[in-house]
C-alpha cells in the first residue's frame, strides 16, 4: 500500500506514480514542417476540438488518450489554450470537411511566456488568445429600465453643469459679497 504522506480524508487515493510534483519540463518546440502551433477555439467533446493554427487554417484537432483521464490534470485543453499539433499531410481531405490534426503538446502559462520570447511568428495565436485584452469595440448587451436611464442622464447632466461652472470660474472672478 502507498504511504500516506499528505494525510486527511481520501489521502491514500493518489498513488505515488500519479502524484503531482512540480517538475520543470523542457519546452517542446516545432521541429518539423508538419508540427505547427495552434490555439483552441472551441471544444466539442469526445476527444475533439476546433483549433486555429499558426498558418491561419481552421482544423479539427483529435485529442489523444495521453491528454485524457489522469493526464488531463496537467494538460487541460480548453478555449484559449495553446497547443502544438501535428498536421496529417498524408490524409486526403474532403473539401466539405475541415482538415484534421493531432494534439502533440499543451502549453501552460509559463511555457507561453517562454514561447513568446522565441523568434517564431505567433500573430494568429496572439489575436485569438482569450487571456490577452484586445482594444476592439465592446459588443456586450446591457439591460436597463427607464429609471436607470433617467438616473444615468441626470448624472451626465450634473457632470456637464459642473464643467460649465468650472469654465465660468476660470473667466470671471466670483465675489463672495455679491452672493
Amino acid at each position: 500500500m502507498v504511504r500516506n504522506k499528505k494525510g486527511g480524508n481520501k489521502g491514500k487515493k493518489i498513488a505515488r506514480k500519479h502524484s503531482t510534483q512540480t517538475v520543470q519540463r523542457g519546452l517542446r518546440l516545432s521541429k518539423d514542417k508538419c508540427e505547427i502551433y495552434a490555439v483552441v477555439e472551441s471544444v466539442y467533446g469526445h476527444g475533439m476540438c476546433n483549433v486555429i493554427c499558426n498558418d491561419g487554417v481552421e482544423r479539427l484537432c483529435i485529442i489523444r488518450r495521453k491528454f485524457k483521464g489522469r493526464g488531463k490534470r496537467d494538460n487541460f485543453v480548453g478555449p484559449g489554450a495553446w497547443l502544438l499539433v501535428g498536421i496529417r499531410e498524408w490524409e486526403i481531405v474532403n473539401p466539405k470537411k475541415k482538415p484534421k490534426c493531432d494534439l502533440l503538446e499543451v502549453y501552460n502559462n509559463m511555457e507561453k511566456d517562454r514561447l513568446r520570447k522565441t523568434k517564431i511568428d505567433f500573430s494568429h495565436l496572439l489575436n485569438n488568445d482569450s487571456t490577452i485584452n484586445s482594444d476592439e469595440e465592446d459588443t456586450s448587451v446591457e439591460f436597463v429600465d427607464s429609471n436607470t436611464m433617467k438616473y444615468e442622464n441626470l448624472i451626465q447632466n450634473t457632470k456637464d453643469d459642473n464643467k460649465k461652472l468650472s469654465t465660468i470660474g476660470d473667466m470671471d472672478e466670483i465675489n463672495i459679497d455679491d452672493i
